[in-house]
């Protein structure tokens, strides 16, 4: 009966991996790494973000420091030459320095520093252009989502990973399991109900007390 239940976990805790599952060992280093997909839209999107961050800087600091305002005053137009403010070339300033350093950690092929400058970059040029600024958001939380795939199924394609949570076992099964392996290697069992049959006391007596 033992045996029985015992060949039952270990069925439940050998849940079957996807295809192209990766070891622990590959596992860690996928997950710090970059792949070669990865590195391609990752390269693009800094390389096109770097690009906008210097022609802001360029053409604000440069050929356009000042802009033109119109005021109405007493219902006559009047124009008004006022200069730009600093913050828009500190802003693209960020947005190159960052790209600088994404670029430098997909040479290295580091996915933290390539997300990090990513999210950096996106949450910055939503301040300017709001639809590219939650793309290259987007782009930096498709990285860490293919690092978490990496981590709970061993592999980053989305299908496999699908597969891999499909025959996965349920949460309370898992520890279940892992309990009664826990309990298999240390050779102590869990406590059971004690089943001895234990009467009920009788019920005290009241004593009376004496009247005088």
């Amino acid at each position: 009966m033992a045996s029985g239940s015992s060949d039952k976990d270990s069925k439940v805790a050998q849940a079957p991996e996807p295809d192209g599952a990766m070891s622990k060992a590959e596992r860690r280093a996928a997950m710090s790494g970059l792949d070669a997909t990865e590195v391609k839209w990752s390269k693009a999107a800094l390389t096109l973000v770097a690009l906008i961050g210097s022609f802001i800087v360029i053409y604000l600091a440069a050929d356009h420091p000042t802009h033109k305002v119109t005021q109405k005053i007493h219902g006559v137009d009047h124009i008004r030459i006022v200069p730009i403010s600093d913050s828009y070339l500190l802003l693209g300033a960020v947005v190159v320095a960052f790209c600088l350093m994404g670029l430098e950690g997909v040479r290295r092929r580091k996915r933290t520093l390539v997300a990090f400058a990513l999210l950096i970059d996106g949450f910055a040029l939503t301040l300017a252009f709001a639809p590219l600024g939650l793309a290259v958001i987007l782009c930096g939380g498709w990285l860490m989502l293919r690092a978490y795939r990496i981590q709970k199924f061993g592999t980053p394609n989305a299908k496999q990973a699908a597969r891999a949570a499909a025959t996965r076992p349920p949460r309370r099964e898992r520890k279940q399991t892992a309990k009664v392996s826990a309990s298999n290697v240390t050779g102590h069992k869990p406590p059971t109900a004690n089943k001895r049959y234990t009467p009920k006391a009788a019920p005290r007596r009241k004593v009376a007390k004496p009247t005088e």
